[in-house]
């Protein structure tokens, strides 16, 4: 199990990328939780998986210019209260069909912002179980006050 937290992610093309390659079925066991993090002016994979089971809650994604979350070769990618807002390819917040790769990944999203036109995309959303730990008590409602803790918390130490 591995979690990203408190990054402050900006100004990159290829974010995030988790499992190798369209082959690497032994990358369902991996499991990864994303929380509290800021990813802005970016191109896309924030993150692109394959296979694995990804967590992605309380995150705020702002103008992202292909896609924000990417999931394929069946991997469960369960996004919950998060903030997407973005200029431009709105509806890509979430994509289940990512390059050359032969099989959807499956989605479930709950609780999530979608400003400026941008929305949700399941896909096969019972696929997705509820992640194997306790996080409520660490859960924030996707609102401004979720925003503004993110984008004033994450980074660098000050």
């Amino acid at each position: 199990m591995v979690t990203v937290s408190r990054c402050d992610i900006e100004d990159h093309s290829k974010t995030m990328l988790i499992s190798a390659g369209p082959d690497a079925k032994a990358d369902e066991k991996i499991k990864v939780t994303i929380h509290h993090n800021y990813f802005h002016n970016l191109v896309q994979r924030q993150p692109r998986v394959r296979f694995a089971f990804v967590h992605i809650f309380n995150n705020v994604f702002e103008d992202w210019s292909s896609y924000a979350i990417g999931a394929s070769q069946k991997s469960r990618v369960f996004v919950e209260n998060n903030w997407f807002e973005s200029n431009s390819h709105r509806d890509q917040a979430m994509i289940t069909k990512v390059g050359s790769d032969p099989y959807k990944g499956y989605i479930k999203a709950t609780g999530n912002y979608y400003g400026s036109g941008s929305f949700k995309r399941e896909n096969e959303s019972q696929r997705v179980d509820t992640p194997p730990y306790s996080y409520k008590q660490m859960m924030q409602t996707a609102d401004r006050s979720l925003y503004r803790d993110v984008v004033g918390n994450t980074g660098y130490l000050k």
